[in-house]
């Protein structure tokens, strides 16, 4: 008894530079003989499957919108537009898989955390200096300081006190309110007594005539005018 015929199929595609290749997966099968061979036939196909490669993925960079959104973040120095670094913790990293995705991942670092509560916790040394110019809020501020050394003058207070009352003003009402007993003094000596000085001058000048009213009491042998 001769062996059975086997015919094999082969598939074959030409291979470039778009595809690559998978390996060969087969097949076998039997049919019933036919009339002229009472042998089964029986054959055997490969194939050969080619699938395309995944497109490249665009890299993402850091535009315009990212600059707006995350001011806290700035390109690189090198020359990679896709690398960033935070101003806040000094890190430099790439965004060029996520994008904005990556920025929000480094947001919930344990290292950025630390340095934004650092950041919080410490006031910048430009805080403490004062600006040429006033603005609205700085003025109502030295208004305030103003109203309060006048208020001790006048109610004769002494200077020691305003220890005691900025720390009860700044606790209740404003932070940066400061008028403590050596600012109060430099306030009333240096602004409040000249201006009232100028104001009696003025006054003075417009004056036709002036009064000048006296009294004296003895306390025991000395004489005091008043």
């Amino acid at each position: 008894m001769t062996s059975p015929p086997w015919t094999r199929i082969n598939a074959f595609a030409p291979l470039d530079q778009d595809r690559h290749l998978r390996p060969p997966r087969s097949w076998t099968g039997d049919f019933a003989p036919s009339d002229q061979d009472r042998h089964p036939t029986k054959f055997v196909i490969i194939v050969y499957f080619w699938t395309p490669m995944a497109p490249k993925r665009r890299k993402c960079v850091f535009n315009d919108e990212l600059k707006s959104k995350y001011t806290f973040i700035k390109a690189s120095t090198n020359n990679d537009n896709s690398e960033v670094e935070c101003v806040k913790c000094r890190s430099v990293f790439s965004i060029a898989n996520s994008g904005k995705t990556d920025i929000e991942n480094h947001i919930q670092t344990v290292k950025h955390k630390r340095a934004m509560s650092a950041a919080i916790a410490s006031m910048s040394v430009t805080s403490y200096f004062k600006k040429k110019q006033f603005e609205d809020a700085e003025r109502k501020l030295a208004a305030a300081e103003g109203l309060w050394a006048y208020h001790t003058v006048m109610n004769n207070h002494s200077f020691r006190s305003m220890d005691c009352t900025c720390k009860l003003i700044k606790t209740c009402f404003d932070a940066r309110f400061t008028c403590s007993r050596t600012k109060c003094e430099a306030i009333v000596t240096d602004v409040l007594v000249p201006y009232a000085k100028q104001l009696l001058e003025e006054d003075l000048d417009a004056a036709n005539f002036i009064s000048i009213y006296s009294d004296a009491s003895n306390h025991k042998e000395v004489v005091m005018n008043s």
